[in-house]
């Protein structure tokens, strides 16, 4: 499992640090996974968030959602 907060973007939009402006490309956090179970491609519909991390990796294993 592989987790990003946030992507990159420097030298693009002429941004020369983190934090100045609002793109895609820095505003994006992907989440990669493999393992028994999850075939290839699979991917989730919809824009999620770091947040989602735990609840998604209960739902693979199969475990309940936390009350």
């Amino acid at each position: 499992m592989i987790a990003s907060d946030h992507g990159e973007s420097l030298g693009e939009h002429g941004e020369a640090t983190h934090g100045v402006l609002v793109y895609g490309a820095t505003l994006d956090a992907y989440l990669v996974a493999r393992g028994p179970g999850l075939a290839p491609g699979t991917e989730a519909p919809g824009a999620r968030g770091i947040a989602d991390l735990a609840p998604t990796l209960r739902a693979w294993c199969g475990l309940p959602p936390r009350p």
